[in-house]
């Protein structure tokens, strides 16, 4: 009997020394997972350390998003550095933190960015910042922190890729949106999701074209972080592109805005806006012109109707007018 005790004895304590090395290394592999926040937190001067790189990897965004701002995209990390109080070679910025190296990776994740490449093909910043002995690194995803209009892409709820091209300070979409459900002709827009009608009912010509929404869906179509440029939006945009008068009232006015929307040309600024048509609130409703005029809606709104532009192909100016917000035009985005 002594013997048996004995052997369960030794296996239950054989079970609990193996349960101990199991739960250990349980807890050591969730270790292995652990941010370095979590890990620095053992020890002060780490999460010291891990802090100060930190700061220093928010310098460099914060000096990355001005130049954004004042749309200087082509000055190179070489031409910044004094920005940063450091200096620069072979991609790595030294002497921004004391001890410290930022380095440039591009989309791909590589250290391959030199001092002389645009600040826009940064697609990652990582910062190893050294103190009491211990080294700690930060990398930071800079895509999440700045949009580089021109250069980077957006994409819609249908996962529509568009373009972007920044005239002045603003920041357009490059294609009409596309985005939501299509309809019935003769069905009104109703329910929560986005809905859309192709020109003439035929699916293709949403490609082509572009889709058309009444007032109400186009408020809400654009992705996160843009919207539906308001009607001084697109008087600042018609004078970048054309001659307006001193004041933009309705009717035709701003040549040649309008050629300068509807035809290609090598600008680099250019704007096209496909001649998409509209549909009408008639009984029943038709769909006109496409191919022909352009209808896009502004977000100036009273009463039954809304603001929009209209772009013709015979014309080189833009027309201003309103319109019932049941019609269906066309939408331009634009960024927050």
């Amino acid at each position: 009997m002594k013997n048996k005790r004995n052997r369960k004895g030794s296996i239950l304590a054989f079970t609990l020394i193996m349960l101990s090395i199991l739960l250990l290394a349980g807890i050591s592999l969730s270790g292995v997972v652990l941010t370095d926040r979590k890990m620095a937190i053992n020890s002060g001067k780490s999460l010291q350390a891990l802090q100060t790189t930190e700061s220093g990897i928010a310098n460099v965004v914060d000096i990355i998003k001005r130049k954004e701002q004042t749309n200087n995209l082509e000055d190179t990390i070489g031409n910044t550095v004094e920005d940063w109080g450091g200096t620069c070679s072979n991609g790595v910025i030294e002497g921004l933190i004391p001890d410290s190296q930022i380095y440039f990776r591009n989309e791909a994740g590589n250290d391959t960015l030199d001092c002389s490449d645009p600040l826009h093909k940064i697609g990652s910043i990582r910062s190893y910042g050294k103190e009491a002995q211990s080294a700690r690194a930060v990398e930071v995803n800079i895509r999440k922190y700045v949009f580089f209009c021109g250069y980077h892409k957006i994409k819609d709820s249908d996962e529509t890729i568009y373009y972007t091209q920044k005239i002045g300070d603003q920041c357009w979409m490059k294609q009409n949106l596309t985005v939501g459900e299509q309809i019935d002709g003769n069905e009104l827009p109703n329910g929560s999701e986005i809905e859309k009608y192709c020109p003439d009912d035929e699916e293709d010509k949403c490609t082509q074209y572009g889709a058309l929404y009444s007032f109400g869906e186009a408020k809400e179509a654009c992705p996160s972080g843009w919207h539906l440029p308001t009607d001084g939006e697109w008087t600042i945009l018609e004078k970048k592109m054309g001659n307006c008068g001193a004041s933009r009232d309705d009717g035709w006015d701003c040549a040649p805005a309008g050629k300068e929307f509807i035809n290609e040309n090598n600008e680099p600024r250019q704007l096209i806006f496909p001649l998409s048509g509209k549909r009408n609130t008639n009984t029943p409703p038709r769909f006109e012109s496409p191919g022909f005029d352009g209808y896009y809606w502004t977000a100036n709104d009273s009463g039954n109707t809304a603001t929009y532009r209209q772009i013709q192909a015979i014309r080189e100016d833009v027309n201003k007018a309103s319109m019932n917000k049941s019609s269906g035009l066309s939408v331009r985005c634009i960024k927050n």
